[in-house]
């Protein structure tokens, strides 16, 4: 059996950080699956690799001078190679790959950003490879191209398909038959069916580890980070928030959508679909507890484990006289957003009204507008309103379905400091609500929240 390993972006931001890195993986010999982010910030002035990349690829694809950020990326480099002695000629082939990529032909901005996004992690990766063989480790990088990691040719978004865990399995359960093979795999990032790099989301090398996992049938799967696991809230919220021991799968899931910035939110579907624990642990702090995220647990206690916010929500409010009684209403609404392109996140609804929830990043809530008043959906322009710039605060535990008056807490906690609920969803597991309010209103929610479940002085 084995344990599949993810290190973050700030575990491999530097040589120091680099070698600590390779300390946890030797400390353990059923770390053999090991997937790295891009070097990320070393301290709070600093740029992740993967912002560099991004800043080259749009300089270069409007034809500006580029080179200076280039510059930038390879010093990052040379002073990681230069801290394990190694000589930066090493480097030369992966630069000269970089450099070939900002030099092609772009097709489309979005394909090319994602053929240069992912050299942060492809060149962090050879580095640790070389590192750990100069220790005398059997190690060796395998791309997402060599393991057969297929994905779909939607640039910066990019989705597994079917059969990938199937190769991924045929190319390295024979590697891991070699006795003390040590397999080192770039996170981030796929190929389709042309041979081109897609990237997943953000924090995708999460989903890397996870979907290695998974293919490799691994006993565990770490994700580690540079936090002692996954907080009860937002340290940059709550001062010194508590850690969580232990979560199941659907409330992790229920953290990472909402706005913990701990895991990527698909991170979590290739562990379910196996049953296979996450342990997220910090790098610089090894020797602490971390989180535990499994199936199902034991009651803990707790009613609530942990709170999220999200800003940069709309709320669309829709309102209509005997909307209940109209059958296929919500399905002639909701489809209004679809054809507009437009995702809903939340929707809760009345006798005579629908409030829904969606990222303020869409601008095409106006032509959704005119046509939910086209479409005879509402009696007037008036039954129609949209409001911006508001938070979603969520309230995860599983103990909620088991505890009475959660709600009526909540808001008497929220009513004492002044903040006015302006809408609450609620699914059916009972396992988080989510209160939709003023953004001006949410860190002070997360504390008062906070500060009622878990007795912490608000920062």
């Amino acid at each position: 059996m084995v344990i599949a390993t993810k290190f973050g972006g700030t575990s491999v931001a530097n040589g120091r950080n680099l070698e600590q890195v390779i300390d946890i993986i030797l400390s353990n010999p059923k770390r053999r699956v090991n997937v790295l982010s891009g070097p990320g910030k070393r301290d709070k002035e600093d740029i992740k690799l993967t912002d560099l990349s991004i800043g080259i690829g749009n300089a270069a694809y409007e034809g500006q001078n580029y080179m200076q950020l280039l510059e930038m990326v390879v010093q990052r480099f040379v002073d990681i190679t230069s801290y394990f002695h190694i000589n930066t000629s090493f480097l030369d082939p992966l630069i000269a790959s970089l450099n070939n990529v900002i030099k092609s032909t772009p097709l489309s901005k979005n394909q090319y950003l994602d053929g240069i996004k992912p050299y942060g992690e492809i060149i962090i990766s050879a580095i640790a490879a070389e590192a750990l063989r100069m220790k005398g480790v059997d190690a060796q990088v395998y791309r997402p191209e060599d393991i057969g990691m297929m994905t779909n040719s939607d640039f910066g978004n990019a989705k597994l398909l079917d059969g990938s865990y199937q190769r991924i399995a045929q190319v390295l359960n024979p590697v891991l038959e070699r006795p003390g093979k040590v397999i080192i795999v770039p996170g981030f990032y796929g190929v389709d069916s042309n041979g081109r790099y897609v990237t997943f989301q953000r924090g995708g090398s999460d989903l890397t580890g996870a979907v290695l996992a998974n293919a490799l049938d691994a006993e565990l799967c770490e994700n580690w980070t540079d936090t002692d696991g996954i907080l009860r809230a937002d340290p940059r919220v709550v001062d010194n928030p508590e850690v969580i021991k232990m979560l199941t799968y659907r409330e992790a899931r229920e953290m990472a959508y909402s706005g913990a910035q701990v895991l990527h939110p698909d991170t979590l579907m290739p562990l379910i679909a196996k049953g296979i624990p996450l342990h997220v642990r910090n790098t610089f702090a090894p020797e602490r507890e971390g989180t535990y995220i499994v199936a199902t647990k034991l009651p803990t206690g707790s009613v609530v484990e942990g709170i999220t916010h999200k800003d940069g929500f709309s709320m669309v409010y829709v309102e209509q006289m005997g909307m209940n009684e109209q059958v296929g209403y919500l399905s002639k609404l909701t489809g209004i957003f679809a054809e507009n392109g437009v995702s809903i996140d939340h929707l809760t609804t009345s006798v005579d009204s629908v409030a829904i929830a969606i990222d303020n990043g869409n601008g095409r809530l106006n032509m959704v507008r005119e046509d939910i008043i086209k479409s005879g959906l509402v009696d007037s322009p008036d039954g129609i309103n949209i409001a911006y710039n508001k938070s979603l605060v969520c309230v995860v535990g599983e103990g909620m379905r088991h505890t009475t008056g959660v709600m009526a807490k909540v808001s008497s906690a929220l009513a004492s400091q002044g903040i006015n609920i302006e809408t609450v969803f609620q699914g059916p597991s009972e396992r988080n609500i989510i209160f939709g309010l003023e953004q001006k209103d949410a860190i002070k929610a997360v504390r008062a929240i906070y500060n009622l479940y878990f007795g912490k002085p608000a920062m």
